[in-house]
């Protein structure tokens, strides 16, 4: 029985120790058997489960619930400066109680099918977190709306979000053997999930005084949820200290360079929130990751923007040396419906006669290195890595060395003819979508710690925050008035090298 039970893996060695428990049909791999990560086996289990339920009623009340929630709240936050990212971590705190709630008041049968475990935590979790993004086409649909005066309507709206964001999951999906499965890719931000699910549903072995996970992520959380309150409301000057700054603030070039709102030179951010609102936490981000980062954003943005802004490269001393605003060739802010028709279409006679449009400095260069590295990314990709890639290709169509993959090899396996059908299939909605109603509107367009902390911290900001914003702003509340919560310490860090009324004598 036991024989005919044991599942049979393929892989490029051979498995030597391995365990088959019969009574909960699950695979036990030695402590040997681990991923080749150092942190992934500090992380992630080697053990699992195959009987547990997950797809209960449970998981799909949390699932539906929680979608909503986060993916209104995180658009919602989207649209600030600083944009407020609720993430998956705070959802997982949220339906643990939740489940263990339903576990036990719900009958017993198919509505409660025993204790609320890992599995459906983790789906609960993925299904919420896939809803929860923010959607980069909706940035369209704001940009026509607000500036442009255009509504494409309900459908075509809905049908745009759609098209892109499973564009995005068919191309996930077949890639998945050489983005997933090997044992090389880690994907950092997910071992934050993962070291919360240990958190709440492992048992530990501590010694006497150590604190386990689950203490220490609560602690943390509760630290941060106070600490929070001091860069959210109460200082909110700490968010973006500018020090260097505030030595000379009436100096124009000094506050360009190390203003906030400028280039931020020597600036330092003491909020949690403001720390990861681009680039993520840097607690889970490798070491090689970031100083990477940093070189190419000191080399960008504090060497190669200052040199050609104050050479005046293309008339940079007319504009900002940082602003996303347009501009027009004397330093005015750019109308952009003043070179359209009634139709919004562009006038070439009316745009000859406004003017081209300019942009600042700062976003000159980045757009122009942004184009420039995804090209080179291809080019580096080949040159020095195109065998390996040749290799990872010939390895997925039969076996991986991934202790996990192994160990998912018990469920079936979801086609490649499914992920190919849906790219192809959105493809072609994606297509006429964009046909159909440029033709009706436009008929001539044809053409471990460190891990569970980092989840702390963004449970205690989220959280702060969230009750903060139904406390102040729901209920049209004020901020404390102090020099702690003045934005303009440096008041001409915004401003341009030649103001426009010089340019225009």
């Amino acid at each position: 029985m036991a024989t005919e039970q044991k599942q049979e893996y393929l892989a490029e060695k051979e498995f030597v120790d391995e365990k088959f428990d019969v009574e909960r049909s699950s695979v036990i791999l030695e402590e040997e058997e681990n991923s080749p990560i150092p942190e992934v086996a500090a992380i992630v289990s080697n053990k699992d489960d195959p009987s547990m339920p997950v797809l209960t009623f449970r998981f799909w009340v949390m699932a539906i619930i929680f979608s909503i929630v986060l993916s209104f709240f995180n658009q919602f936050f989207w649209f600030r400066t600083q944009p407020m990212t609720i993430s998956t971590l705070v959802i997982q705190l949220l339906s643990y109680p939740l489940g263990k709630f339903f576990a036990r008041v719900l009958p017993s049968g198919p509505l409660n099918p025993g204790p609320f475990n890992v599995k459906e935590h983790v789906l609960v979790a993925l299904t919420a977190n896939c809803a929860g993004g923010t959607a980069y086409a909706v940035d369209i649909i704001v940009i026509q709306k607000v500036f442009y005066l255009q509504d494409f309507g309900f459908g075509a709206n809905f049908l745009l979000i759609l098209c892109t964001q499973m564009l995005g999951y068919g191309m996930a999906g077949v890639l998945r053997r050489y983005l997933v499965y090997p044992a090389a890719m880690v994907w950092p931000a997910n071992l934050v999930q993962v070291a919360l699910f240990n958190t709440l549903h492992e048992d530990e072995n501590l010694q006497a005084g150590q604190w386990s996970r689950f203490k220490f992520f609560l602690v943390a959380t509760f630290v941060m949820f106070l600490y929070q309150w001091i860069p959210g409301f109460l200082f909110p000057v700490i968010s973006s200290i500018a020090w260097i700054c505030w030595i000379k603030p009436e100096n124009l070039v000094l506050s360009q360079i190390t203003g906030a709102g400028g280039l931020g030179f020597g600036a330092i951010s003491l909020d949690w929130n403001n720390i990861v609102s681009f680039l993520g936490s840097p607690l889970i981000i490798p070491w090689w990751a970031q100083v990477n980062i940093g070189i190419g954003f000191f080399l960008i943005a504090w060497v190669m923007v200052p040199i050609a802004y104050y050479t005046n490269l293309w008339e940079a001393k007319k504009f900002p040396i940082l602003t996303p605003a347009l501009f027009r060739d004397n330093g005015q802010p750019y109308a952009p419906l003043s070179i359209l028709t009634p139709d919004k279409l562009l006038d070439e006679n009316l745009y000859a006669a406004y003017g081209p449009l300019r942009i600042s400095t700062f976003f000159a260069l980045t757009y122009g290195i942004g184009f420039a590295g995804l090209s080179s990314m291809i080019t580096h990709t080949w040159l020095y890595h195109r065998h390996k890639l040749v290799a990872q290709w010939k390895q997925s169509r039969e076996h991986s060395e991934d202790i996990h993959h192994k160990l998912m090899q018990a469920y079936p396996e979801v086609p490649d003819w499914w992920y190919a059908s849906l790219f192809l299939v959105m493809t072609v909605v994606a297509v006429i979508t964009c046909e159909y109603f440029a033709r009706r509107y436009h008929p001539e367009w044809h053409l471990r710690y460190t891990y569970v902390m980092s989840a702390a911290f963004d449970s205690g900001t989220a959280f702060m925050v969230l009750l903060a914003f139904f406390i102040f702003t729901l209920r049209g509340k004020k901020m404390v008035e102090w020099w702690g919560t003045r934005e303009d310490l440096c008041p001409l860090e915004g401003e341009p090298y030649f103001p426009a009324s010089e340019v225009n004598n």
